[in-house]
């Protein structure tokens, strides 16, 4: 049995997210987030690759702004 793992965070995209539309036809959008992890002399930043894969990052793709905190699972 493989492995399953989720992971969840809040963070901030570091950039606008980006929408494309492949060769085949799929539409596929991509965002970059900063996520803060630790304190003190722990803390730590996460830089994560988000893609979103169909028609529904047409819909939400003029609000991911550089800058706008975000929630994300996966």
């Amino acid at each position: 049995m493989s492995d399953l793992n989720c992971f969840s965070f809040t963070g901030r995209l570091t950039q606008d997210a980006d929408m494309r539309t492949l060769a085949s036809g799929k539409k596929v959008l991509t965002a970059n987030a900063a996520v803060n992890t630790g304190y003190g002399e722990y803390k730590k930043t996460l830089f994560v690759k988000l893609q979103m894969w169909g028609d529904h990052g047409e819909k939400i793709v003029h609000y991911l702004t550089k800058g706008k905190s975000i929630a994300t699972s996966g």
